[in-house]
Protein backbone atom coordinates (compact mmCIF):
# COMPACT_ATOMS: atom_id res chain seq x y z
CA UNK A 1 0.00 0.00 0.00
CA UNK A 2 2.53 2.77 -1.03
CA UNK A 3 1.77 6.00 -2.81
CA UNK A 4 0.28 6.62 -6.13
CA UNK A 5 3.94 7.61 -7.22
CA UNK A 6 2.93 10.93 -8.34
CA UNK A 7 4.88 12.11 -11.54
CA UNK A 8 5.99 9.51 -13.82
CA UNK A 9 3.95 6.75 -14.62
CA UNK A 10 3.91 5.34 -17.90
CA UNK A 11 0.16 3.99 -19.42
CA UNK A 12 1.36 0.37 -18.80
CA UNK A 13 2.94 -2.12 -21.53
CA UNK A 14 1.65 -5.57 -22.47
CA UNK A 15 -1.00 -7.30 -23.41
CA UNK A 16 -3.34 -7.81 -20.77
CA UNK A 17 -6.05 -10.43 -20.82
CA UNK A 18 -8.94 -10.25 -23.14
CA UNK A 19 -6.76 -7.76 -25.87
CA UNK A 20 -6.70 -8.19 -29.11
CA UNK A 21 -4.09 -7.51 -31.98
CA UNK A 22 -5.70 -4.61 -33.98
CA UNK A 23 -4.81 -3.13 -37.28
CA UNK A 24 -2.32 -0.91 -37.28
CA UNK A 25 -2.78 3.32 -37.29
CA UNK A 26 -5.50 3.69 -38.84
CA UNK A 27 -7.48 1.55 -36.20
CA UNK A 28 -10.05 3.99 -33.86
CA UNK A 29 -9.54 1.02 -31.24
CA UNK A 30 -13.79 1.08 -31.39
CA UNK A 31 -13.92 -2.64 -33.03
CA UNK A 32 -16.54 -4.84 -33.20
CA UNK A 33 -16.44 -7.11 -29.70
CA UNK A 34 -16.47 -4.42 -26.69
CA UNK A 35 -13.41 -5.35 -25.69
CA UNK A 36 -9.72 -4.35 -25.69
CA UNK A 37 -8.02 -3.68 -28.91
CA UNK A 38 -4.06 -3.19 -29.56
CA UNK A 39 -3.36 -1.33 -32.82
CA UNK A 40 -0.04 -0.29 -34.09
CA UNK A 41 -0.44 3.27 -33.93
CA UNK A 42 -2.28 6.64 -32.67
CA UNK A 43 -5.47 7.26 -34.57
CA UNK A 44 -7.44 10.12 -35.37
CA UNK A 45 -10.72 11.28 -33.69
CA UNK A 46 -13.36 9.59 -35.12
CA UNK A 47 -16.76 7.91 -33.94
CA UNK A 48 -17.04 4.90 -31.12
CA UNK A 49 -18.81 1.43 -31.89
CA UNK A 50 -22.25 3.78 -31.16
CA UNK A 51 -21.60 6.42 -33.74
CA UNK A 52 -20.56 8.86 -30.93
CA UNK A 53 -18.04 11.27 -31.83
CA UNK A 54 -14.34 10.60 -29.92
CA UNK A 55 -13.21 14.27 -28.65
CA UNK A 56 -9.12 13.10 -28.01
CA UNK A 57 -6.77 10.96 -30.97
CA UNK A 58 -6.52 7.06 -29.47
CA UNK A 59 -3.55 5.91 -27.72
CA UNK A 60 -1.61 3.43 -29.80
CA UNK A 61 -1.79 0.15 -28.25
CA UNK A 62 -5.26 1.81 -27.07
CA UNK A 63 -6.97 -0.33 -24.63
CA UNK A 64 -11.04 0.00 -24.55
CA UNK A 65 -14.34 -1.13 -23.00
CA UNK A 66 -17.61 -0.97 -23.91
CA UNK A 67 -21.44 -2.01 -23.16
CA UNK A 68 -21.98 -3.26 -26.98
CA UNK A 69 -22.31 -6.83 -25.12
CA UNK A 70 -25.55 -5.67 -23.55
CA UNK A 71 -27.12 -5.78 -26.73
CA UNK A 72 -26.78 -9.50 -27.19
CA UNK A 73 -30.45 -9.86 -27.36
CA UNK A 74 -30.07 -11.66 -24.01
CA UNK A 75 -31.95 -10.41 -20.69
CA UNK A 76 -29.93 -11.12 -17.56
CA UNK A 77 -29.49 -10.55 -14.09
CA UNK A 78 -25.45 -9.65 -13.11
CA UNK A 79 -24.30 -10.75 -9.77
CA UNK A 80 -20.58 -10.70 -10.17
CA UNK A 81 -18.68 -10.87 -13.23
CA UNK A 82 -20.48 -10.65 -16.77
CA UNK A 83 -19.94 -13.89 -18.47
CA UNK A 84 -20.98 -12.41 -21.66
CA UNK A 85 -18.36 -9.47 -20.93
CA UNK A 86 -15.22 -10.35 -24.00
CA UNK A 87 -12.61 -8.81 -21.78
CA UNK A 88 -14.10 -10.62 -18.55
CA UNK A 89 -13.46 -7.21 -16.68
CA UNK A 90 -17.01 -5.86 -15.91
CA UNK A 91 -18.65 -6.97 -12.03
CA UNK A 92 -21.28 -6.04 -9.69
CA UNK A 93 -19.57 -4.51 -6.69
CA UNK A 94 -21.07 -2.59 -3.56
CA UNK A 95 -24.04 -2.54 -1.88
CA UNK A 96 -26.32 -3.54 -5.18
CA UNK A 97 -29.66 -4.56 -4.56
CA UNK A 98 -30.16 -5.27 -8.40
CA UNK A 99 -28.25 -5.04 -11.37
CA UNK A 100 -29.47 -6.37 -14.45
CA UNK A 101 -29.29 -6.10 -18.52
CA UNK A 102 -32.27 -5.78 -20.50
CA UNK A 103 -30.30 -7.63 -23.74
CA UNK A 104 -31.27 -4.34 -26.17
CA UNK A 105 -27.96 -2.17 -24.59
CA UNK A 106 -29.71 -0.90 -21.23
CA UNK A 107 -27.76 -1.95 -17.81
CA UNK A 108 -30.12 -1.43 -14.87
CA UNK A 109 -28.89 -0.90 -10.65
CA UNK A 110 -29.85 0.31 -7.70
CA UNK A 111 -29.45 0.26 -3.81
CA UNK A 112 -27.60 1.98 -1.41
CA UNK A 113 -24.04 2.52 -2.65
CA UNK A 114 -24.47 0.74 -6.14
CA UNK A 115 -21.34 -0.11 -8.12
CA UNK A 116 -20.32 -1.01 -11.68
CA UNK A 117 -16.75 -1.85 -11.95
CA UNK A 118 -14.55 -2.39 -14.90
CA UNK A 119 -11.56 -4.12 -13.22
CA UNK A 120 -9.36 -7.23 -14.04
CA UNK A 121 -9.45 -10.31 -12.39
CA UNK A 122 -7.30 -11.49 -9.99
CA UNK A 123 -3.45 -12.47 -11.15
CA UNK A 124 -4.60 -11.09 -14.51
CA UNK A 125 -2.17 -8.03 -15.60
CA UNK A 126 -4.15 -5.14 -14.99
CA UNK A 127 -5.33 -2.90 -17.69
CA UNK A 128 -3.77 0.87 -17.10
CA UNK A 129 -6.44 2.95 -17.56
CA UNK A 130 -4.40 5.99 -17.10
CA UNK A 131 -5.24 8.98 -19.86
CA UNK A 132 -9.49 7.72 -20.47
CA UNK A 133 -12.10 9.37 -22.79
CA UNK A 134 -15.15 7.78 -21.08
CA UNK A 135 -18.98 8.46 -22.48
CA UNK A 136 -21.96 7.22 -21.63
CA UNK A 137 -25.88 7.79 -20.75
CA UNK A 138 -27.39 8.23 -17.64
CA UNK A 139 -31.51 8.03 -16.90
CA UNK A 140 -33.58 8.24 -13.81
CA UNK A 141 -36.66 6.42 -13.83
CA UNK A 142 -37.79 7.91 -10.39
CA UNK A 143 -37.60 10.68 -8.90
CA UNK A 144 -35.07 9.18 -6.10
CA UNK A 145 -31.55 8.90 -4.77
CA UNK A 146 -29.39 10.68 -2.43
CA UNK A 147 -28.02 14.66 -2.35
CA UNK A 148 -25.10 13.36 -4.19
CA UNK A 149 -26.80 10.73 -6.05
CA UNK A 150 -26.06 10.62 -9.74
CA UNK A 151 -23.97 9.86 -12.79
CA UNK A 152 -20.97 9.73 -10.98
CA UNK A 153 -17.64 8.28 -12.47
CA UNK A 154 -14.05 7.31 -10.89
CA UNK A 155 -11.07 6.68 -12.70
CA UNK A 156 -7.64 6.20 -11.95
CA UNK A 157 -8.14 4.31 -8.51
CA UNK A 158 -7.03 0.48 -7.80
CA UNK A 159 -9.11 -2.84 -7.56
CA UNK A 160 -9.23 -2.71 -3.50
CA UNK A 161 -9.03 1.04 -3.30
CA UNK A 162 -12.11 1.50 -1.74
CA UNK A 163 -12.28 -1.68 0.43
CA UNK A 164 -9.26 -2.83 2.40
CA UNK A 165 -6.48 -0.87 0.46
CA UNK A 166 -7.80 2.27 0.93
CA UNK A 167 -3.99 4.11 0.75
CA UNK A 168 -4.39 2.93 -2.90
CA UNK A 169 -8.17 5.03 -3.39
CA UNK A 170 -6.24 7.68 -5.76
CA UNK A 171 -9.75 8.45 -7.23
CA UNK A 172 -10.89 11.39 -9.58
CA UNK A 173 -14.17 11.91 -9.55
CA UNK A 174 -16.42 13.55 -12.30
CA UNK A 175 -20.26 13.58 -10.67
CA UNK A 176 -23.46 14.77 -12.80
CA UNK A 177 -25.70 15.17 -9.41
CA UNK A 178 -29.32 14.59 -9.90
CA UNK A 179 -29.61 18.40 -8.44
CA UNK A 180 -28.43 19.64 -11.88
CA UNK A 181 -24.87 20.80 -10.84
CA UNK A 182 -21.38 18.56 -11.68
CA UNK A 183 -18.39 18.52 -9.41
CA UNK A 184 -15.19 17.27 -9.84
CA UNK A 185 -13.88 15.28 -6.81
CA UNK A 186 -10.78 14.16 -5.23
CA UNK A 187 -9.96 10.82 -3.28
CA UNK A 188 -6.71 9.82 -2.26
CA UNK A 189 -7.78 7.95 0.96
CA UNK A 190 -11.12 6.25 1.11
CA UNK A 191 -13.51 8.01 2.88
CA UNK A 192 -12.34 10.80 2.64
CA UNK A 193 -12.49 12.60 -0.48
CA UNK A 194 -12.07 16.93 -1.28
CA UNK A 195 -14.52 18.41 -3.78
CA UNK A 196 -12.98 20.57 -6.41
CA UNK A 197 -14.27 22.57 -9.00
CA UNK A 198 -18.47 22.30 -10.31
CA UNK A 199 -20.98 24.15 -11.80
CA UNK A 200 -24.39 23.93 -13.44
CA UNK A 201 -25.24 20.90 -15.84
CA UNK A 202 -27.81 22.85 -17.88
CA UNK A 203 -28.44 26.36 -18.72
CA UNK A 204 -31.04 27.69 -17.44
CA UNK A 205 -30.31 25.79 -14.68
CA UNK A 206 -32.92 22.40 -13.68
CA UNK A 207 -32.35 19.22 -12.28
CA UNK A 208 -31.69 15.99 -14.30
CA UNK A 209 -35.37 15.14 -15.77
CA UNK A 210 -37.01 11.40 -15.41
CA UNK A 211 -37.50 9.63 -18.40
CA UNK A 212 -34.58 11.44 -20.67
CA UNK A 213 -31.01 10.57 -21.45
CA UNK A 214 -28.15 12.85 -20.32
CA UNK A 215 -24.78 11.78 -22.08
CA UNK A 216 -21.44 12.55 -20.63
CA UNK A 217 -18.07 13.14 -21.80
CA UNK A 218 -15.49 12.67 -18.59
CA UNK A 219 -11.54 12.87 -19.99
CA UNK A 220 -8.56 12.69 -17.54
CA UNK A 221 -5.04 13.05 -18.87
CA UNK A 222 -1.51 13.79 -18.01
CA UNK A 223 -0.12 16.94 -19.23
CA UNK A 224 3.58 17.12 -20.80
CA UNK A 225 5.53 16.15 -18.12
CA UNK A 226 3.12 13.93 -16.04
CA UNK A 227 3.29 16.28 -13.31
CA UNK A 228 0.05 17.56 -13.57
CA UNK A 229 -3.67 15.91 -14.36
CA UNK A 230 -6.24 18.00 -16.62
CA UNK A 231 -9.97 17.14 -16.62
CA UNK A 232 -12.91 17.87 -18.67
CA UNK A 233 -16.23 17.43 -18.65
CA UNK A 234 -18.68 17.86 -21.73
CA UNK A 235 -22.70 16.80 -22.09
CA UNK A 236 -25.12 15.78 -24.16
CA UNK A 237 -28.42 17.67 -22.91
CA UNK A 238 -30.65 17.41 -25.49
CA UNK A 239 -29.99 14.21 -27.71
CA UNK A 240 -32.19 11.77 -25.36
CA UNK A 241 -29.12 9.24 -25.85
CA UNK A 242 -28.65 9.56 -30.16
CA UNK A 243 -24.95 12.11 -29.44
CA UNK A 244 -23.92 11.28 -33.23
CA UNK A 245 -23.74 14.85 -34.11
CA UNK A 246 -20.18 17.03 -32.76
CA UNK A 247 -22.44 19.65 -32.02
CA UNK A 248 -24.75 17.44 -29.34
CA UNK A 249 -21.48 17.57 -27.02
CA UNK A 250 -21.09 20.50 -24.80
CA UNK A 251 -18.06 21.34 -22.79
CA UNK A 252 -19.15 22.82 -19.57
CA UNK A 253 -15.92 22.56 -17.33
CA UNK A 254 -12.32 21.62 -16.84
CA UNK A 255 -9.61 21.66 -14.12
CA UNK A 256 -6.32 20.73 -13.77
CA UNK A 257 -4.59 18.80 -10.49
CA UNK A 258 -0.50 20.12 -10.81
CA UNK A 259 0.23 19.95 -6.83
CA UNK A 260 -2.56 22.62 -5.77
CA UNK A 261 -5.64 20.34 -5.11
CA UNK A 262 -5.12 19.06 -1.33
CA UNK A 263 -6.86 15.83 -0.29
CA UNK A 264 -7.09 13.97 3.29
CA UNK A 265 -4.11 10.72 3.04
CA UNK A 266 -4.79 9.79 6.62
CA UNK A 267 -1.38 7.67 7.54
CA UNK A 268 -0.75 6.62 4.30
CA UNK A 269 2.62 8.21 4.60
CA UNK A 270 2.65 10.68 1.16
CA UNK A 271 1.49 14.43 0.87
CA UNK A 272 -2.06 15.36 0.76
CA UNK A 273 -1.29 17.54 -2.62
CA UNK A 274 -0.39 14.38 -4.16
CA UNK A 275 -0.80 14.28 -7.84
CA UNK A 276 -2.44 10.90 -8.97
CA UNK A 277 -0.37 10.46 -11.81
CA UNK A 278 -0.99 7.12 -12.85
CA UNK A 279 -3.93 4.31 -13.58
CA UNK A 280 -5.07 1.91 -10.94
CA UNK A 281 -6.70 -0.28 -13.28
CA UNK A 282 -9.89 0.26 -12.33
CA UNK A 283 -12.89 2.64 -14.02
CA UNK A 284 -16.36 2.70 -12.14
CA UNK A 285 -19.71 3.58 -11.46
CA UNK A 286 -21.47 4.60 -8.33
CA UNK A 287 -24.84 6.07 -7.30
CA UNK A 288 -25.93 6.34 -4.02
CA UNK A 289 -29.79 5.34 -2.62
CA UNK A 290 -31.40 4.80 -5.47
CA UNK A 291 -34.32 2.59 -6.30
CA UNK A 292 -33.22 1.90 -10.00
CA UNK A 293 -31.64 4.03 -12.46
CA UNK A 294 -30.34 2.71 -16.54
CA UNK A 295 -26.93 3.22 -18.46
CA UNK A 296 -26.33 2.99 -21.98
CA UNK A 297 -23.59 3.53 -24.83
CA UNK A 298 -20.92 3.32 -22.56
CA UNK A 299 -17.11 3.06 -23.58
CA UNK A 300 -13.99 4.18 -22.44
CA UNK A 301 -10.47 4.25 -24.27
CA UNK A 302 -7.19 5.20 -23.73
CA UNK A 303 -6.22 8.42 -25.19
CA UNK A 304 -3.17 10.14 -26.65
CA UNK A 305 -2.46 13.30 -24.74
Amino acid sequence: MGAPSAGSAGQGSGNPAGASQGGGAGSDGAGGNGGATNGGGASAPGTDVFGIPMLKPSRAASLLWTSEHWASGSARALNGRDPTDPTGWSIRRGDTSAMNVDGNGVMSMGGVQPRFYVMPKSGETAPFFRDIEFTGYYRRTADDGAFNAGFVVGMRSHPEGHGNDTCNTTTYYLAFRNSGTYLFDKELNHPNDSPGKGGQMFSPSKSVPVGKWIGMKYIAYNLPGDKAVKLETYIDADSNGDGTKLTDWKKIGETTDDGNWNAPAGNCGFPENTVVTQGGGVVFIRNTDVGKVEYTKLSWREISN
